[in-house]
């Protein structure tokens, strides 16, 4: 009988450090799941330049992410000049100032068109996150000395992250330069509402 006593405690001691053991891997694999990525609803205020071919453009901007897809951009012009709104989602585009739609279509045409610019919206709302976008491929992946994304290419662009800043819940970058061929994207994210 003391024998069996022994061998209980042993099977118990045995059982309770697998216990501990178990939580504590299981602990450290919680606190280090990655933060959600496919959360892309937003509100920012802050500043766009688009430089292509020599031609230079900038603007504030009031930039709603309702979705992964769907937008609300507000760009103005120095003193609230030429105040245009950007709405719609990947697959159509409005833009309108004030009550008048000047234009609605393909978001890259219709941009192009009608504001002389445009933007990569389909994968722009991840890189404001810090994040590349989910539908695209990634490669020459560079983190910083926290994990934090500071550069890679995507769909064509290569993309530098900077700047890193709590906003709100998540770390963000609150500069992000993309540039392709003969064009590049500088988006400086001045406050970071939601």
């Amino acid at each position: 009988m003391i024998a069996d006593c022994g061998q209980n405690n042993l099977v118990a001691k045995s059982l309770i450090l697998n216990s501990i053991l178990l939580t504590l891997l299981l602990a450290g694999c919680v606190a280090r799941a990655p933060a959600p990525v496919d959360e892309l609803n937003f509100q920012i205020l802050g500043k766009i330049g688009v430089k292509q071919a020599g031609d230079g453009f900038s603007a504030n901007f009031d930039w709603r992410q309702h979705t992964q897809a769907r937008y609300e951009i507000d760009v103005w012009g120095p003193l609230g000049q030429g105040r245009t709104q950007l709405k719609g989602d990947q697959g159509a585009m409005q833009v309108s100032r004030g009550d008048q739609v000047l234009a609605l279509g393909q978001p890259d045409e219709v941009m192009l068109a009608h504001l002389g610019w445009s933007i990569p919206l389909d994968v722009l709302p991840a890189w404001i996150r810090g994040v590349p976008a989910a539908q695209y491929g990634v490669d020459d992946r560079r983190f910083d000395d926290q994990g934090r994304f500071v550069e890679f290419t995507q769909a064509g662009w290569a993309v530098t992250l900077g700047r890193y800043d709590q906003r709100k819940d998540i770390m963000t970058p609150g500069r992000i330069k993309a540039s392709q061929a003969d064009k590049t994207i500088t988006v400086i994210v001045r406050e970071y509402l939601q």
